[in-house]
């Protein structure tokens, strides 16, 4: 399986009062820093999410996009979903959608000189049906 493959799975929309969370694993080999996600775009049925609004929760703890190169302590573990949160405008579960998301996240480790960390994107795209949030 290519990184593209994993970063969603067959489980991940879920609807849940007037939110759809989308969980995105992190499409790499191992955990990084939080700050190395550089960019997330999300893609509901050919509409683009709100990037400058764009909010998500990983292990417990909720951020704006606009934030996380601050986060150098926090890390994306590879077990820990990445969770967006958007508004369910009328989507219920059981319901196939269009998901397309783009990772952008960059390697501290390998660097190309002379323009610094490696930076990768990463696109997956798959229908997804809405599965119903856990009580």
């Amino acid at each position: 399986m290519s990184h593209a493959e994993l970063v969603l799975r067959p489980d991940s929309v879920t609807a849940g009062g007037e939110m759809l969370d989308i969980m995105i694993r992190l499409p790499h080999y191992r955990s990084l820093p939080l700050s190395c996600l550089m960019d997330l775009e999300v893609t509901l049925d050919g509409v683009p999410a709100d990037r400058d609004n764009l909010t998500f929760t990983i292990a417990g703890h909720s951020y704006k996009l606009a934030d996380v190169a601050d986060w150098h302590a926090r890390e994306w573990f590879l077990q820990d979903p990445l969770i967006v949160h958007l508004p369910r405008e009328g989507r219920s579960p059981g319901v196939v959608i269009d998901v397309e998301v783009a990772v952008t996240i960059r390697l501290p480790y390998v660097i190309i000189e002379p323009f610094g960390p490696l930076e990768r994107r990463v696109v997956a795209h798959r229908p997804l049906t809405i599965g119903k949030a856990a009580a």
